[in-house]
């Protein structure tokens, strides 16, 4: 998440039977939340782009992915 001037992007990421759907959330201040980017993943193309993005949020997002699966 990044903020500035009271406004914030955010990416949220919902997980579907086959994809990955990647939202960019602008929101807060005087900025009213829209939607600035949409992008689909099929499930095996995600942990590739998790891994260019950042390693960090891979290994974080694996370990929730785990625990939901449990």
């Amino acid at each position: 998440m990044e903020e500035e001037d009271g406004s914030y992007e955010e990416i949220v990421c919902t997980l579907t039977n086959d994809y990955v759907v990647e939202q960019l959330i602008i929101s807060g201040g005087m900025v009213i939340p829209a939607i600035k980017q949409q992008l689909v993943f099929r499930l095996d193309e995600f942990p590739d782009r998790l891994l260019r993005k950042s390693k960090d949020l891979f290994l974080e997002t694996v370990e929730l992915l785990e625990k939901k699966l449990k």
